[in-house]
Order: structure tokens, then sequence, then C-alpha cells
């Protein structure tokens, strides 16, 4: 007996079940951090210029990240491209809300490319619906 390739199948629902849940939590991360920008303001003492990089780096890297992982789905299918990119936005708003946790306000001082960091990854959540679709 050789070892057989076990294949599992679901059903049309359940993906849409699944892709409906994955862009409702990939576009959460992304308008969730916008209202905590203000708390960084506040606490980091940003400028007007970095406050904007601040809230448009999510939707840009969003943007960004739709190519490379739209043309993956390609030749992969949709599910690994699809749980790395929810898997990159949860790092990134899991990692916004520790700071938020433990660091605000007093500690923040320097993080400011920590922050942008970890926007570039909450915003994978956005390139979810390229992946998705496919």
């Amino acid at each position: 007996m050789g070892l057989e390739k076990v294949k599992l199948e679901g059903t049309p629902g359940r993906a849409l079940l699944g892709t409906t849940l994955g862009f409702f939590f990939g576009f959460a991360a992304v308008s969730l951090y916008g209202p905590t920008a203000i708390k960084f303001k506040e606490a980091m003492g940003l400028t007007p210029a970095m406050m904007g990089l601040l809230v448009a780096i999510p939707t840009l890297s969003g943007s960004l990240l739709r190519i490379p992982f739209g043309a993956w789905v390609d030749t992969t299918g949709g599910k690994k491209p699809f749980l790395i990119l929810l898997m990159l936005s949860i790092i990134g708003l899991g990692g916004v809300t520790y700071l938020l946790n433990t660091s605000y306000p007093d500690g923040m001082t320097g993080m400011f490319p920590l922050i942008l960091f970890l926007g570039f990854l909450s915003g994978a959540g956005i390139a979810t619906f390229s992946v998705g679709i496919a």
C-alpha cells in the first residue's frame, strides 16, 4: 500500500461563507487602524504628514499586495494566499493592539517605524479581495 493523497473538497456554500468572513475580518483590520492613529498622534506628537502616512499605509500596502497575490492565485489556487494574507493582517492588528495595551501613552516614543510596519501588515486584509474573488 502506497501513500495516498487525501483531497478535501468543500461546497460552494462553505466557500462563500469562508470568503465572506475572511473579507469581513480583513477589511476590519484596515478600517480599525484609522481610529487608532489618533491615539498615536497624541502619544508621539506626529506631524500632519506623518499622520497622513500612518493612516494611508494600510490602504497602500493592501493595494500593492493585490498584484502578486492575485497572480499567485492563478498558479496555486486561493486557499494558501488567502490564509497568508489573513494571517499577516491579524499579526499587524494584533501588534497594534499589543502596543496600545502595553506602551500607550508613555512608551510610544520612537515607535513610529514599527507602527508603520504593523500598518503595512494590517493592510494585507484589503488584498484578500483579489484572492477571494478568484
